[in-house]
């Protein structure tokens, strides 16, 4: 059995960050538009499920603020 990993890009196209420097600044827009965050996580996620082997029911979160998010915002 092996494992699929899937990273989300939140932040958008060409967005990136300081490797070094701090980078909460990129989620500002999103911490004030929680739903936004939501609407992005979410499409990531769906996105991962679409992957060949991926059994969509099987899936696990491993990132703390998408747990956070998903239960601010239950998908059901």
């Amino acid at each position: 059995m092996g494992y699929i990993c899937f990273a989300a890009d939140v932040y958008g196209k060409g967005v990136r960050g300081d490797e070094l420097g701090d980078n909460a600044y990129l989620m500002g827009p999103m911490t004030a538009d929680r739903r936004l965050l939501r609407r992005r996580l979410l499409a990531g996620f769906d996105a991962a499920t679409r992957f060949p082997g991926v059994d969509a029911h099987r899936m696990a979160v491993a990132d703390s603020l998408l747990r956070h998010v998903v239960k601010a915002f239950p998908l059901v």
